[in-house]
């Protein structure tokens, strides 16, 4: 009866803690042969206490090990190989994850669609070694500059997304800025003429999309960033319906930002 019950808290919350229950469940089981079987003497118990405290802990270290195996190839799944960042579907499935927290919360999210300039020339001139170093360095980097609350993902290719919480609706445009300063300086130090141009989209809480069609716009509000010189941020809002953001003025002069209605 104890066996399966000790199964799911080993699965659940690991063999540290599951050995102190296999212990307790132990103690008790003996002091239950101790009542019901009086032949039983005190060294006896002890060498059965002891053998049963042995078998569940077994039993507990078997299942964790499952556990840890399980847990290993479900995050192998979710990341992208080359850089360590979320791979599309571990992006995808996290991002989904987020979208429906802050639903519950009644909180806003930012969704950056960003895609690297001047990379292919960097694959073009000094090969495909050297443009996965740059893809790698500036996954590292943009992981480092980003909060722990944030999703980062590599979608394919040299694009890029972010998923992030707004501390509020207004608070978009600062943010994006913030996150393309850093990002910038992350690719100048690969030592390469590689800039980025981002999508950003401004995601609010009662809109019940999944990702994936977000995604979309962005990489959509990307392509207006490029077109309009790259290196350069496009944010728009997502709901039609509510005011437009303030427009969003780039520190750094190399980065501008246009505004459009999805």
């Amino acid at each position: 009866l104890y066996i399966l019950p000790l199964c799911l808290a080993a699965w659940r919350i690991g063999l540290g803690a599951c050995l102190a229950i296999a212990a307790i469940i132990a103690g008790i089981a003996t002091s239950v042969a101790l009542l019901v079987n009086h032949e039983i003497s005190g060294p006896l118990s002890i060498v059965h206490f002891v053998l049963l405290t042995l078998m569940l802990g077994l039993v507990s270290a078997i299942v964790t090990s499952f556990r840890s195996r399980y847990d290993r190839d479900r995050d192998d799944a979710s990341l992208d190989a080359m850089t360590g960042a979320l791979n599309r579907k571990g992006f995808l499935a996290r991002a989904d994850a987020m979208l429906a927290q802050a639903s519950v919360q009644r909180r806003a999210l930012l969704l950056a669609f960003i895609d690297l300039d001047g990379f292919k020339s960097v694959n073009d001139r000094l090969g495909h070694a050297e443009g996965d170093r740059v893809l790698s360095q500036f996954s590292k980097g943009a992981m480092r500059e980003l909060r722990r609350v944030d999703c980062f993902g590599r979608l394919g290719g040299d694009e890029f997304a972010v998923l992030t919480p707004l501390e509020s609706e207004s608070a978009a445009e600062t943010h994006v800025g913030f996150i393309h300063r850093r990002f910038t300086d992350v690719l100048a130090s690969t030592g390469h003429d590689v800039t980025c141009s981002v999508g950003a989209l401004v995601i609010l809480p009662d809109i019940g999309r999944p990702t994936a069609e977000w995604i979309l716009e962005a990489d959509r509000l990307m392509y207006v960033a490029k077109r309009e010189g790259r290196n350069r941020v496009s944010i728009a809002l997502a709901d039609t319906s509510r005011p437009s953001l303030t427009p969003f003025v780039a520190r750094q002069p190399a980065a501008a930002t246009r505004r459009r209605a999805i």
